[in-house]
């Protein structure tokens, strides 16, 4: 067949040029380059609005951590003027040392931190304190998370314990309801420990802090430190 009779047939098939399948052939072509150019617009445009999502979401976890650290800052000072306060040199060398009195606002409120120190003591037999190893230093602290360690916790002023509340209440929000204490244990997880005087004045202030949250509060274990006891209490 010639040609002219394959042409003559293609153009039977349509009335016009422009229903000739000759013509349709070379608009598939340039159909087929734009689709393709529109693919890949429609990728990069994909592309950049990922881009764009994961900068945003980076930048809302820097803002969030600069947010955490100022707080966490602030508590952590607290804390070490609060430690060289408490352990004077005297102190440190084996003798009394000064501590506030606490204060209960009813009956009720003081009988319930006195069964918590009674339990405390129950604790420390269970788990035969006097005959443990000492017990041995654990990670740093972290910012996030909800585990706080706390060398010690004096008797606290009001604004003291409303401060140290909001930090417990952060601490049980990044645990979804659940946050554990470590009590005698340095923000660097050295496991020092404290004496029994100071632990009960530290627990007497973490049970206040539960107090005000209205949540339960736990005894874990008590351990042996280096210089004094530690102990790991949970709160939900």
């Amino acid at each position: 067949m010639s040609y002219e009779d394959c042409y003559s047939d293609l153009l039977a098939q349509g009335e016009s040029d422009g229903e000739d399948p000759v013509f349709d052939l070379g608009k598939g072509k340039k159909n087929k380059v734009a689709h393709s150019f529109m693919f890949q617009k429609g990728e990069e445009t994909k592309l950049m609005r990922e881009i764009n999502t994961q900068s945003k979401e980076a930048s809302r976890r820097r803002n969030r951590k600069k947010k955490h650290n100022k707080i966490w800052c602030t508590f952590t000072g607290a804390d070490m003027i609060e430690e060289r306060k408490v352990f004077s040199k005297e102190h440190r060398d084996g003798e009394a040392g000064e501590i506030r009195t606490f204060t209960y606002s009813s009956s009720e409120e003081e009988k319930a931190a006195n069964d918590f120190i009674a339990k405390y003591h129950e604790v420390k037999v269970t788990h035969d304190f006097d005959n443990q190893k000492v017990m041995e230093d654990i990670d740093n602290e972290r910012y996030y998370g909800n585990t706080e360690y706390k060398f010690l916790l004096k008797c606290p002023t009001p604004e003291r314990l409303a401060k140290l509340t909001t930090q417990m209440k952060f601490r049980m929000q990044e645990g979804n309801g659940e946050a554990f204490y470590c009590i005698g244990v340095k923000d660097n997880g050295e496991a020092v420990g404290i004496s029994q005087e100071l632990m009960e004045t530290s627990l007497r202030t973490v049970q206040q802090m539960a107090c005000n949250l209205k949540i339960e509060i736990k005894i874990l274990s008590v351990s042996k430190g280096r210089k004094g006891e530690i102990v790991k209490l949970m709160v939900n």
